[in-house]
């Protein structure tokens, strides 16, 4: 009933009818309660407990029931006082060399409606060569930060996402005379560890780094970049409880007299998933769960947490990318709806490395739209009130805390991280998913369901090499006895240094003490696939090609024969495929149906036991024979009539099809 008095207000409150009209209007539904709709689906299911039928197991660390009421949650507080509204700033991200084309690529995205950009960079080191390389926005120098932020708007904020040097290039900015700019860093050393399978430098300068950040450094300068994390593999709860143990561990690091400004200047960096609800749940829950964990180290009443969003690369494919237009939309909607403060949308080619003015302008587009369009930036918490939202919310954030509290009774995020916990939880979730990926239980569209076989995959990049970071030609290394100092960095950028006589101090690898957390694609296996198909047709001169014989009963002929199609096509492969045949006999009459690589049999499973021999017997030599069925106990049987393969609702299916390829290339132009 708590709906329906919401909608006798609404409707009295812009005097479509008056408070007694409505009251009498709804007076005749009783309020159902959670035993009523309980009772009601054990009905439908003829006794059986939906508890076991109906569960969702999102593989995000909880299941979720088939509906949800007022029961399901604890009244209480509504995360709306920490959700004030749905505005956010529109981020784009900047990658381009050189320092030119990066300062176009910023400008127009500031003439195109963008409120932030991300500056990308990458350092990656050669120990043996004791040399560095850069990738991305080469800023090397006070002159290159100059030329970066020329003629940029005073309004915009700069985030730099340049792993350890990121505090380099706040030192900069901050010479930069006259600039307005806000900036912001995402400087999160634990997870650069967590890459690299080592600490960047020692554990003691990470903590001195940390303090002498945020005294001097100016706000937002450490991140905990959970979205890392999210794109390895990690389940919801478990990015909740990363993100917390980070929040911690840096807590931890800092003095205590310093606890509350390290607080202040900390925020979150989340990558948003497929699923809508769920993803803006998470949200709301770590809204929730920081203030709890900072209530822990004595800061109470503490800013509100500044949560950065991007959408999340693992469902991103090279296959179909215009699909990852569609998928971004939706992740963009939950994000902002769960509140986040900036948001930033990858183009759709962004994995294919083909990103131009056009995907980022489509990718900025879909903010706009959500704002000017859709209004998401004026309402205040508009999930708030919702039974299955709030239910989420509540049963997230207390797993996410138990979450939590397993890696603190293990020492914390630096323990699990070097004991192994970490990767073995991530790695176990990443292969569920991978392996729901393979079987088609998760489903991407154009890549393992509904592909385009035509397609050709691109296997180019535009993005600009690495280059080497390089020094002046008179320097001479003097570290500072007391190790990082960001105020020694400012003046010496402000006098001539370059990024790489100052590098030393921020990457110290050794060698790997741990095991390192990878990202991963969930189509990243179709898309090889393809490619692969792709090869052979550059040296065949043709496409792969599938012939389908459906036989027998109709309806279990085309459900498999749709089926086999949607498999092949997986591939790349062309599928032939007729309309059907009551006996095989007419399959192997049909004059025009050509040839073939692969002859797939699909029928019921009595159809198998009648035609199998027969479609054998004339199809062996050919091509490659399969199987629409799974052959439980009549394997033997049929290999013995000259089967070679079986496809199957929940198999492994890039396993199969590169099974199917490597006999192929085996046989040649066959």
């Amino acid at each position: 009933m708590h709906h329906l008095r919401l909608l006798i207000n609404q409707l009295s409150r812009f005097n479509i009818v008056s408070t007694h009209q409505a009251e009498k209007l709804f007076s005749e539904f009783q309020a159902a309660s959670k035993e009523d709709w309980e009772e009601l689906i054990k009905n439908d299911l003829n006794g059986a407990d939906y508890r076991e039928k109906l569960m969702w197991d999102t593989m995000e660390g909880f299941s979720l029931p088939p509906f949800s009421t007022s029961d399901d949650f604890i009244k209480k507080e509504s995360t709306a006082s920490h959700i004030q509204t749905t505005a956010w700033l529109c981020c784009e991200f900047v990658t381009e060399s050189p320092i030119s084309k990066a300062n176009e690529a910023i400008r127009k995205a500031l003439e195109g409606g963008a409120d932030a950009c991300l500056i990308r960079s990458g350092i990656t080191a050669d120990p043996d060569q004791d040399n560095y390389k850069m990738t991305g926005v080469p800023i090397q120098s006070q002159a290159d930060m100059e030329k970066l932020i020329e003629g940029i708007e005073q309004k915009a904020e700069l985030i730099f996402d340049c792993g350890m040097a990121s505090p380099a290039m706040i030192a900069m900015l901050s010479n930069c005379e006259g600039h307005r700019l806000r900036s912001s860093a995402v400087f999160d050393p634990l997870t650069e560890a967590a890459k690299s399978g080592t600490f960047p430098v020692q554990l003691a300068d990470i903590k001195n780094m940390i303090q002498d950040l945020c005294e001097h450094a100016g706000p937002n300068i450490l991140c905990a970049d959970v979205a890392f994390y999210h794109n390895a593999g990690a389940t919801i709860i478990q990015e909740l409880g990363i993100a917390l143990a980070l929040g911690s561990e840096y807590l931890a690091m800092s003095d205590e007299k310093l606890r509350s400004k390290t607080a202040d200047n900390l925020f979150l960096k989340l990558g948003t998933g497929p699923f809508f609800f769920p993803e803006i749940a998470k949200y709301r829950a770590i809204r929730t769960l920081w203030p709890k964990m900072l209530n822990a180290y004595g800061i109470n009443n503490p800013k509100p947490l500044r949560i950065f969003a991007e959408t999340g690369k693992t469902n991103k494919t090279i296959s179909d990318p215009y699909n990852n237009l569609l998928r971004s939309v939706t992740e963009a909607m939950s994000a902002v709806t769960g509140g986040a403060d900036i948001l930033m949308v990858y183009p759709f080619d962004s994995e294919s490395g083909e990103t131009d003015y056009f995907s980022l302008r489509i990718a900025r587009n879909i903010q706009h739209i959500l704002r000017e369009e859709a209004h998401f930036n004026k309402t205040d918490d508009p999930s708030s009130g919702s039974y299955y939202i709030e239910m989420l919310t509540e049963k997230i954030a207390s797993e996410s805390w138990k979450y939590f509290q397993q890696i603190e009774s293990q020492g914390g995020f630096l323990c699990v991280l070097e004991n192994g916990f970490l990767q073995r939880e991530i790695s176990g979730s990443r292969e569920k998913k991978e392996n729901e990926y393979a079987a088609g239980r998760r489903v991407l569209i154009g890549t393992n369901q509904f592909p385009d076989p035509g397609q050709k995959l691109s296997t180019g990049s535009n993005n600009a090499p690495a280059v080497t970071l390089h020094t002046r030609p008179d320097f001479v290394h003097n570290e500072p006895s007391d190790g990082f100092n960001f105020m020694h960095y400012k003046k010496a950028f402000a006098s001539g240094a370059v990024l790489g006589e100052l590098i030393g101090e921020l990457y110290k690898h050794g060698k790997e003490m741990f095991l390192a957390i990878e990202e991963f694609r969930a189509g990243a296996a179709f898309d090889e696939i393809k490619l692969r198909t792709q090869t052979r047709i550059t040296q065949y001169g043709r496409r792969p090609c599938a012939r389908l014989v459906p036989v027998g009963n109709a309806r279990w002929r085309d459900a498999r024969a749709q089926f086999s199609q949607n498999v092949f096509e997986c591939a790349g492969f062309e599928v032939r495929k007729s309309e059907g045949y009551d006996h095989v006999d007419e399959a192997i009459a049909e004059k025009d149906s050509g040839t073939a690589d692969i002859y797939v049999l699909c029928s019921s499973d009595e159809g198998y036991d009648m035609f199998t021999e027969k479609f054998c017997g004339h199809f062996s030599g050919k091509g490659i024979l399969i199987l629409a069925v799974k052959p439980a106990g009549k394997e033997e049987i049929f290999r013995e009539m000259g089967v070679d393969e079986f496809i199957f609702k929940g198999m492994n299916l890039p396993a199969f099809l590169i099974k199917i390829q490597d006999t192929l290339n085996t046989k040649g132009a066959g």
